[in-house]
């Protein structure tokens, strides 16, 4: 049985016995009704988009800037060279040299949340290297090590050592060619550090996992024995090479990461 029928209507909706003139009369007013309806949602939609319009688009939150950060038991493992007069490296002299992370977070000459780093180079032929090393990350990214310059000055010219403070080595957020004050060289002189993006590509073995990462270079010249070339990559936080160069009193080394070992 038709419902419509047993409910006593017709397919206009109209109950029989009506006339059509009644029956055509309703059906004109139901689509009046419904033609204001879409009017009304036509408007407030026009309002809501106008309303959106006038606020602008929604911008998403800043997000922080990647900056370096490491933490304590990491460690990366380098192919290391020594370095003839000419910067060729020496085949002879090749062997391992590692770096690990020994302590995040402590104080030292004024600068907190410095990580400590335990640096061994041990190349046949030259006397074992055994060095502590303190790095600070700034706020902006920026990195900082503590005797780099009066370091690398006692290796390569004795001579025009200067005290130990804390220097600039990468100024990231300088961006590419920024120039900074790395620090004295002597009494005269400064070092100046550069920063280079050559999408230079390395790969080494990170957690077991060969990976290819991209690297920015940074470079600290100074005076005519002074000089000093870091890859470094932010994200994941590496050091992918390190040179430094040789002088007329000294051979300098050349070292290549191979593996790290990050344990966060």
């Amino acid at each position: 049985m038709n419902l419509a029928r047993a409910a006593g209507m017709t397919w206009c909706g109209c109950k029989r016995g009506r006339k059509v003139s009644q029956c055509t009369e309703r059906r004109a007013h139901v689509r009046a009704v419904r033609s204001m309806a879409s009017a009304v949602a036509l408007a407030v939609l026009a309002g809501v988009v106008w309303g959106c319009r006038e606020r602008g688009p929604v911008q998403p939150a800043p997000s922080a800037p990647d900056r370096l950060q490491w933490h304590t038991g990491d460690s990366f493992t380098f192919d290391t060279w020594s370095l003839d007069q000419d910067g060729f490296r020496l085949p002879a002299t090749r062997s391992l040299s590692i770096r690990r992370v020994l302590q995040t977070g402590t104080a030292v000459q004024g600068f907190g949340g410095v990580t400590v780093m335990l640096d061994s180079i041990a190349i046949p032929g030259a006397p074992l290297r055994l060095d502590t090393l303190y790095f600070y990350v700034s706020k902006s990214g920026d990195l900082w090590q503590y005797g780099l310059v009066a370091a690398l000055n006692l290796r390569y010219a004795p001579s025009s050592s200067p005290s130990a403070q804390w220097n600039l080595i990468a100024a990231l957020s300088l961006g590419v060619n920024g120039i900074w004050t790395a620090g004295q060289a002597d009494t005269v002189s400064n070092v100046v550090g550069e920063l280079f993006d050559e999408s230079t590509y390395f790969n080494a073995v990170l957690d077991g996992s060969s990976l290819l990462f991209k690297t920015q270079r940074a470079e600290l010249t100074g005076p005519i024995a002074f000089g000093y070339y870091l890859w470094l990559s932010v994200s994941p936080p590496l050091f992918a090479r390190i040179v430094e160069p040789s002088s007329t009193l000294a051979n300098g080394i050349d070292r290549l990461l191979s593996a790290a070992q990050a344990t966060n």
